[in-house]
């Protein structure tokens, strides 16, 4: 996928001149891994930097494998061994010890050839020669690009995916690509799905070498500013249709980009009951390296947009609740669809599409049948805009769905979902670890986002985690903002890593005004935004008892 933004050229030259304060915030105990790539199969060193209080320290990773302290060298450094079965993925290493408790980090694991390549050449014609297909650990050096070089063939589809931000690197990147005569052929540093993050899929021309140049956008470096790069033919998909899939059964769904589609099978599986994300894995058979494609759950009946929806005397009546999965297919491409509504009724519409890698900015405009707009959901609300309303009176109207920009692809794919309104609870934990006092209990402040639902809120353990208790577990009725209270029943817990996951039920009434404690806004992952947070990570909280 090839974007040409010149006006992200002159962005990159207005920042290296303007300070970013969001990027000079110190996480509290924020570490650095390097490299932020691990090959699975492999025995490789990582070296962790920024750990505090005493040794030995531990090292945890959500995936599979082996690790083992070493003593020598600068930082803490550990020989990590990872089965050739490990999940694949982005995933997260967290260091410890007695006394001492890291954010969570996040690294990639690979299953294409791993190489460190630090410091690179900064010039193009001694640019480090690379086989494909490779991966490449990298970290940016100030004012400096660092450059690669590739031989192709004519022809040749190669794949460039470029990971900073979403492994919460501060390195904001920018891809040249150079054909054997010196000409750019090839440039992105925004990619439509992933955001901040490069991607691109293109095809040599001719034979000869190519050269890659990697940069930082504003001009840093340093070991905040890590990236990995992956060169090779797979199959870099960037969104999946439909954008969901349900919780029992089988599911079908087709990954796409803007250059080619694949159509998967996947097995049933039975994800936890307050979880509406899971990751997919997508491969071409026979082709070394993979692509990840986040994917709603949710068992809502699914309508399929169809293309003679248009216009509104077309409209696709629907009726709900259900899901709408549909495409623009074609620039300047509206969706009309038609509902039925008494008087009274409250409805809840909610739109999908940036938070599971589909490029598209969706606007949604209610509309009576005689014309006149109810309202209307558009991107200065939020990038995934949703409304619940009342209507005032009873027959039909229209639901009118467009691109906000007018792009258009087999990638540009939505999901609309329309529910009669039900109260709803998200609490989010302003960190992803906590650590106590000697001998004191774990205090947590959460904050709560309610909708229809003002009664008191309590805080409880999902799943149950043995030794650890909520002592102090309500929100009461009309607040916002409570502090909970965590505290060890097992004394043998005492310096050890404690990790939990928490929900929010109704303490009174029906237990079906539910919801879960997301950690997306903690200091070491809140700059990954919805649409690249790792939905198996997110939630997750580890404690310190000392």
């Amino acid at each position: 996928m090839i974007h040409f933004r010149p006006f992200h050229q002159l962005l990159s030259l207005i920042l290296a001149l303007v300070p970013t304060l969001a990027f000079s915030a110190a996480v509290p105990n924020g570490i650095t891994v390097f490299p932020s790539v691990l090959e699975r199969g492999k025995t490789q060193e990582i070296v962790v930097h920024g750990g505090g209080g005493q040794g030995p320290y531990e090292l945890w990773t959500s995936f599979a494998g082996t690790f083992k302290q070493r003593q020598d060298g600068d930082g803490v450094r550990f020989d990590v061994n990872l089965p050739a079965d490990v999940e694949l993925g982005v995933g997260a290493v967290q260091l410890s010890s007695s006394n001492f408790l890291s954010a969570l980090r996040l690294v990639f694991v690979d299953e294409l050839p791993v190489k460190v390549i630090h410091p690179a050449p900064h010039q193009s014609n001694n640019a480090a020669m690379v086989s494909l297909p490779i991966t490449i650990a990298g970290r940016a050096t100030a004012k400096e690009s660092d450059f690669f070089k590739m031989q192709l063939k004519s022809n040749e589809v190669v794949s460039v995916d470029l990971l900073a931000r979403r492994l919460a690197s501060r390195f904001d990147p920018y891809i040249r690509i150079w054909n054997p005569m010196g000409e750019e052929v090839a440039y992105n540093d925004f990619d439509r799905s992933f955001g901040a993050d490069c991607r691109i899929s293109f095809q040599a021309p001719e034979d000869g070498t190519y050269v890659v140049e990697v940069r930082d956008m504003r001009h840093g470096g340093g070991s905040e500013n890590n990236y990995v790069l992956r060169l090779g033919s797979f199959f870099m998909a960037d969104t999946a249709f439909p954008l969901a899939i349900a919780r029992s059964g089988s599911n079908r769904v087709t990954a796409a980009s803007s250059l080619q589609q694949e159509t998967l099978e996947l097995p049933p599986f039975t994800p936890s009951a307050h979880r509406e994300k899971h990751r997919m894995i997508v491969r071409r058979p026979g082709v070394p390296g993979f692509s990840e494609i986040p994917l709603r759950v949710n068992d809502l009946p699914v309508v399929l947009d169809v293309e003679t929806n248009h216009p509104a005397v077309l409209a696709q009546k629907v009726a709900f609740p259900c899901a709408i999965d549909g495409r623009f297919d074609r620039r300047g491409d509206v969706d009309w669809y038609r509902i039925e509504v008494e008087k009274g009724q409250k409805l809840t519409f909610r739109t999908f599409s940036r938070s599971l890698g589909s490029p598209t900015d969706v606007v949604l405009r209610l509309v009576r049948t005689n014309g006149t707009q109810i309202k209307e959901l558009d991107l200065n609300r939020s990038m995934e805009p949703s409304l619940d309303h009342v209507f005032e009176e009873a027959g039909s109207c229209f639901l009118r769905v467009w691109e906000g920009t007018w792009l258009a692809g087999r990638e540009n794919v939505y999901r609309l979902e329309i529910e009669p309104f039900k109260p709803r609870l998200l609490a989010h934990s302003p960190s992803d670890h906590f650590m106590s006092e000697p001998g004191a209990d774990i205090k947590i402040n959460l904050t709560l986002d309610r909708a229809g639902y003002d009664g008191a809120v309590m805080v409880f353990l999902d799943p149950p985690v043995e030794g650890l208790k909520v002592a102090q577990a309500k929100i009461d009725a009309g607040k916002k903002e409570g502090e909970i209270t965590l505290s060890l029943a097992d004394k043998a817990l005492l310096g050890r890593p404690v990790r939990f996951q928490l929900a929010v039920k109704a303490a009174e009434g029906s237990d079906a005004v539910s919801g879960w404690v997301t950690t997306q806004n903690a200091p070491a992952l809140k700059w990954l935004k919805e649409r690249r947070m790792p939905s198996h990570l997110n939630g997750l909280i580890t404690g310190l008892f000392r």
